[in-house]
Parts: structure tokens; sequence; C-alpha cells
């Protein structure tokens, strides 16, 4: 066998080759994995700098790396070491190096060997050359015969590399984690001096300009520009410069880019200095909301009545929301919208507001509205309500709505508040009919003493009628030579309201009583009530016939008055918008009247007069009637 000191030495040497085999093989494998690495990184820093590495090329890159480094592993660490060192071969190394062995070492190891073919060789001779062969290694190393350049070969190969990704690291140690993650295919973005962070809504009024946002981060200044590359769909991409606008609280920079009017859907992308966006943003374009309706009503005061349901009368307003109502009264708005709206606020601005900053005949966007009322939207989402009390001072009103981006109806619309003095009644005398004559009505009818004055009269009030009542006044007969009286204040008679029956019939506004009345029938005071209360507010029309006794009369002290020939008895009608005349509402009084007193034999001489002339009224009448027939 082979004698143990050589058998020592030739394993010391095969430990010595296999350390060196692995320190050169896994310094040629580390060497390839990290140049391999570098040139993915910059490859994919490289691309990255003008958009993002694709994720095909990302994930090539990271497959080609493991492949690479599982076949340079297993050709340069993991085969050296599974190829078997046997100890001729090793004797062999060491008799190149040793050559004064003259080949006793190899021999004494393949003669010393079992199953060595020894057949015929006298043994004694293989033991002189197994003795001469181990004397003379005796005092050899056979480690030292390993090849040792090796091992400068591998630092010349692992170092360079090395220092390189050390250079990298150092220098910009964040940025190489980043790269290093991203070959690991982490989701990471690449870091740059200088960071964009998109600040436009997704969602924009459509054909209105606008800017595209970013807020960055970095070593800029004002004069820094950068580039927006704007893709509508179906339309060429355009380029717009990124310009400083401001610096925000937070100390970033805000820069932005003017960019016209569109309809069409866009996706954008910006670069500035070394920082770009990594993804590109997007904007869609919606229409804003528009009033496409819009309707007012004045609710009336409540002295004007209500309802049977219990709510006010309403009168629509002309036009397309304009208001004009009187004190007192509330004002109902309506409208509808192109699309369904999120909020809708009624603003209401009072005569300060509507004239501030008017010059050159241009009425700027009013102040924000010191009242602002929220209006009911309906379930469709494309109608809304509001109700609010007319105010004094207040002169205008908007319609503000939103929709489910924000966006407000631009412009909104103002429309005027106006409020007005309650229009007073109207009353009129109506000409009184003498007798049953068809056609006899006659101003200035005379009486004699004792006789009664027959007042009808017409009234009308757009807001109610309250009350009505009789104001007179005797005008003494002047006596030649005498100097004219003036005439004395006037003596007021309430007159009683009295209401309609199937009897009487509806009210006559013609004659001032019921369609049945009987000639000598008296209706002091009659309001006509709504045919339709749920919707027409009533009292607005009404009348009367009152006989005014001249026998009996009292002047404005209670004191009973003397009626004479020649005396004149001037009266009138007042009427008022309410039932309370303290109430401040207003009134209104006829034109006053003048019914003369006159004897027995005066009177007959005025109805012959009377019956002359509609006799020759009735002759005209008849040949008109016949030069027409013909």
């Amino acid at each position: 066998m082979i004698p143990r000191s050589i058998t020592r030495n030739l394993a010391g040497l095969r430990w010595r080759e296999r350390l060196i085999r692995l320190v050169w093989g896994a310094c040629r494998f580390a060497a390839l994995v990290l140049a391999l690495l570098v040139v993915a990184c910059l490859i994919d820093y490289a691309i990255d700098r003008d958009r993002d590495t694709p994720w095909t090329l990302r994930c090539f890159l990271t497959a080609t790396q493991v492949a690479a480094a599982i076949g340079a592993g297993v050709l340069f660490v993991l085969w050296p070491q599974m190829r078997r060192l046997r100890n001729p071969e090793l004797a062999l190394w060491v008799e190149e190096q040793y050559l004064r062995l003259q080949h006793r070492l190899i021999s004494a190891v393949e003669l010393n060997q079992p199953g060595a073919d020894v057949e015929g060789m006298s043994e004694e001779l293989i033991a002189v050359v197994t003795r001469e062969a181990e004397k003379q290694t005796s005092r050899v190393r056979f480690a030292d015969v390993a090849d040792h350049r090796r091992l400068i070969w591998s630092g010349a190969v692992f170092l360079p590399v090395a220092f390189l990704a050390a250079v990298l690291f150092a220098i910009w140690p964040m940025l190489t984690l980043v790269l290093l993650g991203r070959q690991a295919l982490l989701d990471l973005e690449v870091p740059r001096l200088v960071q964009l962070e998109a600040m436009t809504p997704e969602v924009l009024p459509v054909g209105e300009k606008f800017q595209i946002l970013y807020r960055v981060t970095g070593p800029v200044d004002e004069s820094t520009v950068g580039t927006v590359v704007v893709s509508p769909e179906g339309q060429p991409r355009d380029r717009y410069e990124l310009k400083w606008l401001r610096e925000l609280p937070s100390g970033d920079i805000l820069f932005g880019a003017d960019v016209p009017p569109t309809t069409a859907d866009l996706t954008y992308s910006a670069r500035l200095l070394d920082g770009r966006t990594r993804t590109p943003g997007r904007i869609e374009f919606v229409s804003r909301p528009i009033v496409t309706k819009q309707y007012a009503w004045v609710q009336l005061p409540t002295f004007c009545g209500k309802t049977p349901d219990g709510n006010r009368y309403e009168v629509p307003q002309q036009g397309h929301g304009d208001v004009v109502g009187i004190a007192g009264s509330s004002v109902r708005v309506a409208m509808q919208t192109s699309k369904p709206i999120q909020t809708a606020d009624l603003e209401l601005w009072d005569a300060e507001q509507s004239q501030a900053g008017r010059a050159g005949g241009v009425i700027p966007e009013p102040e924000p509205a010191k009242h602002l009322v929220q209006m009911k939207i309906g379930d469709s989402g494309q109608n809304a309500e509001a109700v609010f009390d007319l105010k004094p001072g207040w002169t205008a009103y908007r319609i503000v709505v939103t929709d489910e981006y924000g966006f407000e109806n631009v412009p909104a619309p103002r429309r005027s508040l106006r409020m007005v003095p309650e229009e007073p009644p109207q009353v009129v005398l109506l000409k009184d009919y003498f007798g049953s004559w068809a056609n006899s009505e006659i101003d200035g009818i005379p009486i004699t003493p004792g006789k009664a004055i027959r007042i009808p009269y017409v009234c009308h009030g757009p807001y109610g009628l309250g009350q009505a009542r009789i104001l007179y006044r005797v005008l003494p007969k002047v006596e030649s030579g005498e100097n004219a009286v003036e005439p004395g204040p006037w003596t007021v008679l309430p007159l009683p309201e009295v209401t309609s029956s199937p009897n009487l019939g509806p009210f006559d506004p013609k004659r001032g009583v019921f369609a049945k009345s009987r000639f000598d029938d008296e209706v002091p005071f009659h309001a006509v009530p709504s045919l339709n209360p749920a919707l027409v507010m009533g009292r607005q029309l009404g009348g009367g016939r009152y006989f005014l006794r001249s026998s009996g009369l009292i002047d404005h002290k209670g004191k009973a008055i003397e009626i004479k020939r020649g005396d004149q008895i001037e009266y009138c009608v007042e009427v008022f918008a309410d039932r309370d005349t303290r109430a401040g509402r207003p009134s209104a009084r006829s034109e006053p009247r003048v019914a003369s007193v006159v004897s027995e034999d005066e009177f007959d001489t005025w109805f012959a007069a009377l019956l002359r002339e509609q006799d020759e009224l009735q002759k005209l009448e008849k040949g008109q009637r016949s030069v027409l027939e013909k």
C-alpha cells in the first residue's frame, strides 16, 4: 500500500487544488452575475428616464440573470468540485515540478495502490522504489505544486466589477437599492432629483380652457421649463410648456401648462429636468349642469286668505323667474336641469351687492351671497324647489347647482326681486238705472226731500277686499250774494256685508247687485267668493248698491242734518283691502258725486225732459237700424 506520508501529502495537494478551484470558480461566478446585474440595472435606468421600462423587458432581464447565474454556478463552481482528483494524477503534477524524483513517486503510487498489476515484478524492487520515493518526498510539500496564479486571476476578474458596483452604490445608494429591487420584479419607482405629482382633476368641464397642474419637488426655479405631452383621443399629440406657477404652503412648487379647450378625452404626461410622470394621467370631459327651466310663484300673504288645505294662494310670475311681490309675501322657485345634480342653492343679494362694482355698463359677478337657501332636490335629481320670504332690500337671486363632480352651472343667470307697495282697491260708482227701462243709465238723478239716493258701485282688489263704507256730506244752498261755504268733514257710514244665495243668483258687477235682485233691493256690500278656492283667491271682486236716505242724515259729530230744497249731497264710496281698517293696508275712494235736492215740480220738469230725450234716442236708434237693414 502507499506509504502514509505520501498519502497525507497527496491529500494536502488535493484539498489545496479544490480550494483554489472553488475560489477561482466563485470569483468568475460572482463577476459574471454582478456584471450582468449592473448591465441590467443600467438598461432599466436608461429606459426608465423616458418611459416606464416594459414589464416584459424587466422579466427578460431578470430571467437572463437567473439563467446565467445557474449556468455559471454549474460550470464554474459545481462541476470543478465534482471532478475527482486521483492520486496518480496528483503524483504526476508533483513529478512535473520536481524532476529529481525521476518517476519514483508515480511508480510508488501506482504499484502500491489496491488492485495494481504487479504480476512478474519483484516485490523487493517495488519496496526499494517505494522507500526511495518516500525518502525523497519527505522534504517536499505537495500543496505548493498547485497553480496559485488562479488566485490572482480571481482577483483580477472579480475586483474591478466589485469596485464598479461599490462606486455606484456609494454615489447613488438609494437609486442602487431601488434598481436592485426592480431586478427582483418589485414595483418600485426609480428615484429622481425632480419628482412630479399630478394635481389635475380626472374630470373637467367640456369646452373650457384648463391647466394641467403638477406638484414639483426638487431643485427647480422660476426659469425651469418642462414639457407636457397631451394625446387627445383620435387626434395627434400636442406639446405644451410646463412653467412655474407659484410656491405652495408645503414648500413644493406648482407647475402648470395652459391647454386650449377640447371636447375629446385625453391622456397626458410630463417631463421636467430628470423628473417625469411614471404613468400617463387621464382627463375625461363632461358637460356642466344647466338650468333649463326656471319658474317662480309669489305666495300671497296670509291676509289674502288660504286654500282649503291651508296653503297660501300663489301668483305665477311672468318671464323666466323675475319676481314682483308685496310685503308679507313668500316666493316659491322651481327649476329643472339638464343632468342630475348633487346640490342646489338659491343665492339672494341686496341692493348694495347688486350695485357693487358697476362701471361702464358692465355688471361683474356679484360678491358671495349674504343669504343662502338650500333647495330641495327631487327624486329624479334633475329638479329642485325652494321657498323663501320676500324681504325689503333684496333685489336679485340666482340658482347655483353642482353635479357629481362639483361643477357649477356657469354662468348662473340672475333674476330680479322687487318688493312693491300693495295696490289699493279700485272702486267705481256705476250709472244708476231709472225705473225698469232697459237703456236708462242716468247720471245726476235729483231727489226730493226725504227720498233716497241709490249708490251702485263695483270694486276690485288684487289682494282681496275687506270692507266698504259710504262717505257723505251736505253742501248747503248758496243764496245770491252770500259767500260759498267750505265743505265740511265727511260723515262715515259703514256698509254691512251680505252674502249671496241660490235665490239671488251670482253677483252682477255691471249693476252692483245680484242677478235676481229686484229694482228696490239693496246690497250694501258683497265680496265675491272664489269659484275654485283650491286655485283662485276669492274676494277680489265686489260691490253693492246702497240707498242713502236723505231723511235722518247726521253730520260727522252725530248731529242731525235738515235737508232743504237747493242743498246738495256729495257722496263717495271707500273700500278697504282689509276688514280691519287699522291693519295699515291700503284703501281707495271712488270719485265723488253730487245729488241735488229739488222740489216735486222741479223733479216733474226734469222727468219730462228725460222722457223727451229718451223718445229722441229711440227714434234715432230706429232710423239707424232701418238704414243698416237696407
